[in-house]
């Protein structure tokens, strides 16, 4: 939920093959494509910071390699971020802001078999 009460979301758009988003702003949902390219957002997590702005964990599944998406406003372009790859890392992500309100990333590798943690620690976002 945002400052005012207000539902978004993150989801996998089945016959597109993508990820979404979805916000609603008070009358109707509004709806829009972060990342077509490849089988992105199988799996995806969504935080809130407390800015309002949208943090997007998810498993790009046709290279299998985590990735991030963000935006600095509600009008402003997606910007996608490789977080980790190998042959399949990436699954059963979950994010939440740190305490700096960076992006901080739980999710599962499946090549080695191991629960794995991620944390932004480059410039603000």
């Amino acid at each position: 939920l945002d400052r005012r009460g207000y539902p978004q979301i993150s989801y996998y758009e089945v016959s597109e093959h993508n990820l979404r988003y979805a916000a609603w702003n008070g009358t109707s949902w509004v709806t829009e494509t972060v990342d077509a390219v490849n089988d992105a957002g199988v799996a995806s997590a969504l935080a809130i910071s407390a800015g309002d702005r949208a943090h997007i964990g998810y498993y790009d599944a046709t290279i299998g390699e985590l990735k991030y998406a963000t935006r600095a406003g509600s009008s402003d372009p997606w910007t996608i971020r490789t977080v980790d790859t190998g042959t399949d890392t990436g699954q059963y992500v979950k994010i939440a802001p740190g305490p700096a309100g960076q992006p901080c990333l739980v999710y599962y590798d499946a090549t080695s078999h191991a629960l794995r943690y991620a944390e932004w620690t480059g410039p603000a976002l």
